[in-house]
């Protein structure tokens, strides 16, 4: 079994006793980022953005909720990268206006994710992450 998980803290593996497969996508990660959205483009659309805390706030919960299933060993780093890779060409789909959108989710994944952060310092020393990561940027090239 493939070794699952970071810790917040520490960033070291842990194996997951809630699954004897790998997985592909986060369902709690596309919701989180996908909802962070919406409620993005709701404030945005009826002039509540107040700050950019309240941006950055916002992002931070979007982010957390897919960070938090890597840290409990639930699911792999890459995991969020699919997850990630598939919001950012539905949101297109989804949203009227999506350009803005797609600015926020970026901004929530570069600059509020704990495991994309971890991921990008991982990149360069780890060849399997090269490929996950390299898609992902491309994905969020926008």
């Amino acid at each position: 079994m493939r070794e699952r998980g970071l810790r917040q803290n520490e960033f070291e593996s842990q194996t997951a006793a809630t699954s004897l497969t790998s997985s592909t996508f986060s369902g709690h990660c596309l919701q989180g980022i996908v909802a962070g959205c919406a409620v993005f483009e709701v404030w945005q659309h009826n002039n509540l953005l107040r700050s950019a805390d309240s941006a950055a706030c916002l992002a931070q919960f979007s982010v957390d909720i897919g960070d938090r299933r890597v840290f409990a060993g639930v699911h792999y780093p890459t995991d969020n990268v699919a997850s990630w890779i598939l919001a950012m060409n539905l949101i297109p789909h989804i949203f009227k206006e999506p350009e803005p959108i797609l600015k926020f989710a970026k901004f929530a994944i570069t600059e509020r994710s704990h495991v994309y952060k971890e991921l990008q310092k991982r990149a360069t020393a780890t060849v399997a992450l090269t490929k996950p990561i390299a898609a992902l940027d491309a994905a969020l090239s926008i």
